[in-house]
């Protein structure tokens, strides 16, 4: 989807004799490295603007030759309008080369792979520029300009889309639509897709249900299990052990005792 920005500096390189997929290319990058915001910081303090014009380690390089653009104009150097001319100055000066890349540019393909030569980000090669940081990145930004189709993002490896750094499978396969349905009016497809979620939500209530039910079974039969009888024998009973006392004349002196009384 394209932008308020990237319409804009799209008609500017129109404006300038590029064909419609040099133009869109250069707005799209544009729109990748700043977002359009011509105060943007690029490269930890190093780069700034539209296209993230940086002076490399500290040196004057081409942030400083904006800023000089603009001064020696009496332009604002955050203008939107003063950022975009100084990169037509670039592309008909000291980044000539790529300029003349853009105007003969055959297609889109071509004119994206320019751009990068003209920007160099990370990881850019002349031999290889489709390894670029957020190469598909770059080409979505720009093609919705000139309804050009889109790259995945995820592809990993080289070629269009590709980035260095990621490693993952082929994105997953849609799900297949009859192909009667391909030619039906929004309204059947509609009818088509709520069948579909219907039978979906069923499949599940079925799953669940069956998951309950096999659990409660399953507690059930556990609960039928008798548990084992214990048999509970009441302790023995203990009776005191009283012993007499060990002198024999006490004993006899209690006997004496009881017969006197009965007597």
């Amino acid at each position: 989807m394209s932008t308020k920005f990237t319409e804009r500096a799209y008609d500017y390189f129109l404006g300038q004799g590029y064909p419609a997929h040099a133009a869109a290319a250069l707005a799209g990058q544009a729109q990748v490295e700043s977002g359009g915001d011509t105060r943007a910081v690029h490269d930890k303090g190093t780069g700034l603007g539209l296209f993230g014009w940086r002076d490399p380690d500290g040196k004057m390089g081409r942030r400083a030759a904006l800023k000089q653009f603009a001064a020696d104009r009496g332009l604002d150097v955050s203008d939107e309008v003063t950022q975009l001319q100084f990169a037509q100055h670039e592309l008909t000066g000291s980044e000539k080369r790529w300029g003349e890349a853009l105007k003969n540019a055959p297609d889109y393909k071509t004119a994206t792979n320019a751009v990068l030569g003209y920007l160099r980000p990370q990881d850019y090669t002349e031999a290889n520029p489709e390894r670029s940081l957020h190469y598909a990145q770059r080409w979505n930004a720009g093609a919705p300009l000139i309804g050009a189709d889109d790259v995945p993002v995820h592809i990993a490896g080289p070629g269009p889309g590709a980035n260095p750094t990621m490693a993952v499978g082929p994105p997953p396969s849609p799900p297949s639509v009859p192909p009667g349905l391909l030619q039906s009016d929004p309204s059947t497809l509609a009818a088509a897709a709520a069948t579909v979620a219907a039978e979906k939500q069923a499949r599940e209530q079925e799953e669940a249900y069956a998951g309950l039910t096999k659990t409660g079974m399953g507690l059930l039969g556990q609960a039928e299990t008798q548990a084992p009888q214990l048999r509970m024998s009441p302790p023995p009973l203990v009776r005191p052990q009283v012993e007499p006392p060990g002198n024999p004349d006490f004993v006899k002196m209690l006997a004496q005792q009881r017969l006197a009384r009965r007597a």
